[in-house]
């Protein structure tokens, strides 16, 4: 089934795409550089209530063209790489003082990018730097001394809580690297694992096949009979050896429903995709959440590839003697593709007695649900999603 996006689902997508590209995502910014721009109304005053001259207007047009792209291309600047930017906005400062009462703003907007270019003392000695700068310009065009301490008072403050939050934006990108070493970690340790105990299985057991292998070949035509016991031999360790390194394996590959959710969110909502879930907390085995757990993460790996959407759900319920996961996103939908993933996917949970189904979302994405039955006593799930 097709599904035609929505226009306001398209607009918000476009939106997004043009925030992602002039706002750094890993500054965890949000949204707020576009609240400082309400400082702006300051020198457009003159303008909105017409007492402009056309030279006020024509300065003051100018400075806005060139300060809004460069007020965005400064935030992905840092150390002395933002000090040019820093320049231009006191330069600005400069051009439109002689005819415009709001030209301090950009003497602030200076002193709000110097938390980037070092230490919070390299910070302020530039920030200082600025409103030398503006009181100077006050004193030599004789403006009015309110002016300069408007000026000092709040660059100094907006400064201060510049450095604070770049304090908070060094602290938070240390915290991401170090729970990336740790998962690295225990990525390694995991592999170390599996390695001992497949070495561990393995070596006993293929010495003992090849040692009976050579009885049965041996005895094959003098002893058939001790050959086929033999043989039969062979076939019960070779089976044992079978299901043990399965559930080696199904240790190695095995995650945890709360776990899968954690690595989807971060990968998702780094990408501005939200994600939303709400888990029944009843208890499962362990053997039906590894699949619930692997069939999750392909269909969350599936929207963050190909959906385009701004927002995804999931949901997983027991229902009687059976367990259902949905999972929905607000994508672009359309007809499925099958692939390896899907197939992937379908087998797994055929394997267990379960079935997947796809349809198109109303009025965009797509809806994957999922259902495994439940027959025994279940084991206990994951802990309750925060």
């Amino acid at each position: 089934m097709n599904s035609l996006p929505m226009p306001g689902n398209t607009l918000t997508r476009t939106l997004l795409r043009v925030h992602r590209f002039l706002i750094p995502q890993h500054k965890c910014l949000g949204y707020t550089p576009y609240l400082w721009l309400i400082y702006l109304s300051f020198p457009l005053l003159p303008l909105l209530f017409g007492t402009a001259s056309p030279t006020t207007t024509a300065v003051t047009v100018i400075g806005l063209i060139i300060f809004l792209p460069t007020y965005f291309a400064a935030y992905r600047q840092d150390g002395a790489r933002v000090l040019p930017f820093i320049g231009l906005f006191v330069i600005l400062g400069l051009f439109t003082a002689p005819v415009n009462m709001g030209s301090p703003v950009y003497f602030i907007f200076a002193c709000s990018f110097t938390a980037q270019v070092g230490p919070p003392a390299v910070a302020m000695r530039y920030a200082s730097l600025v409103v030398l700068v503006a009181v100077f310009q006050v004193w030599l065009l004789e403006l009015r001394l309110s002016q300069a301490l408007v000026t000092a008072v709040i660059g100094y403050m907006v400064t201060a809580v510049n450095v604070f939050y770049r304090k908070l934006e060094l602290k938070n990108e240390a915290l991401r690297l170090s729970r990336e070493e740790i998962k690295r970690l225990a990525r390694t340790a995991e592999r170390e694992r599996i390695a001992r105990d497949l070495h561990d299985l393995l070596g006993h057991t293929l010495a003992s096949i090849t040692l009976k292998a050579e009885l049965a070949r041996r005895t094959v035509l003098d002893q058939p009979e001790n050959a086929k016991k033999e043989l039969a031999e062979i076939e019960r360790i070779s089976r044992q050896a079978t299901a043990q390194v399965r559930a080696a394996v199904a240790g190695f590959r095995g995650g945890r429903i709360q776990s899968e959710l954690a690595s989807a969110r971060q990968l998702l909502e780094s990408t501005g995709v939200w994600l939303d879930a709400e888990i029944d907390q009843e208890s499962m085995s362990a053997e039906h959440e590894n699949i619930l757990a692997l069939v999750l993460r392909e269909a969350l790996t599936n929207v963050h590839r190909h959906s385009r959407a701004s927002q995804c759900s999931v949901m997983l319920k027991h229902e009687g003697h059976r367990v259902r996961l949905v999972v929905r996103d607000d994508g672009r939908g359309g007809r499925v593709k099958p692939g390896s993933g899907i197939s992937g996917m379908s087998e797994r949970l055929r394997s267990a007695g379960g079935k997947l189904h796809i349809e198109a979302n109303t009025p965009s994405g797509l809806i994957v649900q999922m259902t495994i039955p439940v027959s025994e006593p279940p084991l206990a799930l994951a802990e309750p999603i925060a």
